[in-house]
């Protein structure tokens, strides 16, 4: 097999990998429905407004129970882990991992050593 047509083959095949990869690591903008669970086990109901634009993600936490918005901060999305900053100070960080079915599940630290385990499900598919 000449040696242009090999190169052209791996390469194909890379670039098809590639895009895959940053396909199954996109996030699907729309409103994620979800809840929050302190560890004295109050549960919140909570929406997150995702908003995709080129390779920036912001997303806004609703809380209707407690009539309470807010934008997150440094949201990064890298290997299956999504990550962000809540703006109530610098220790105020969370971590979800995608689950198999799109979903994130995780949890969120703030100062004073509070916790609170994380739901994210996907927008329903049309």
């Amino acid at each position: 097999m000449p040696l242009f047509r090999v190169l052209a083959m791996v390469s194909g095949f890379v670039l098809g990998t590639s895009i895959s990869c940053l396909q199954a690591q996109a996030l699907t903008p729309g409103t994620w429905t979800g809840s929050a669970t302190k560890d004295n086990g109050d549960i919140s109901t909570l929406t997150f407004d995702v908003a995709v634009t080129g390779d920036s993600i912001a997303i806004t936490i609703n809380s209707p129970e407690r009539d309470n918005s807010f934008a997150v901060l440094d949201v990064k999305l890298a290997n299956n882990t999504l990550s962000f900053s809540l703006p109530f100070g610098p220790d105020s960080k969370c971590v979800l991992a995608r689950q198999t079915d799109g979903a994130f599940f995780g949890s969120c630290s703030g100062g004073a050593g509070a916790k609170s385990d994380i739901q994210m499900f996907p927008p329903a598919r049309e």
